[in-house]
């Protein structure tokens, strides 16, 4: 199955996403916020990354930015706790797409809802066979 980065800085939450995706048989490595997962990023090999958008220091938005720009065809899924569907500059989604995200969804987003989020992103053609992350 997939190596998937996933940033959370909700201890809680982060646990949860962890169980759901190894459940379902894909490797999961975790980082407690922004700073973290840039550094993942940075040594690490992922077939999806999946942040959380409104994190301290460096947030969400930084991490997808960051992402695509070491891997622009490896997929990220941004989840946020912010209402999304706003039709101005400030609604978490759009900014999370003008970033580089794949897909927003919107939390609590656990179960056959974040699987299969997930898995239409590392399904994708384009996402085969290429990671984020060190030599990539």
């Amino acid at each position: 199955m997939a190596e998937i980065l996933v940033v959370e800085d909700n201890a809680a939450v982060r646990m949860a996403y962890r169980l759901l995706l190894k459940a379902a048989g894909h490797g999961v490595s975790e980082a407690a916020d922004g700073d973290e997962a840039i550094a993942k990023l940075g040594v690490g090999v992922f077939d999806l990354v999946i942040t959380d958008l409104w994190m301290p220091g460096i947030d969400g938005f930084q991490v997808i930015a960051e992402a695509k720009r070491r891997s622009p065809q490896t997929p990220v899924l941004a989840v946020t706790g912010g209402a999304l569907g706003g039709a101005t500059s400030r609604d978490p989604a759009r900014r999370a797409t003008e970033a580089g995200a794949d897909a927003v969804i919107e939390k609590p987003m656990l179960g056959e809802g974040m699987l299969s989020a997930v898995n239409a992103l590392i399904d994708r053609p384009s996402s085969a066979g290429q990671g984020v992350g060190e030599g990539a």
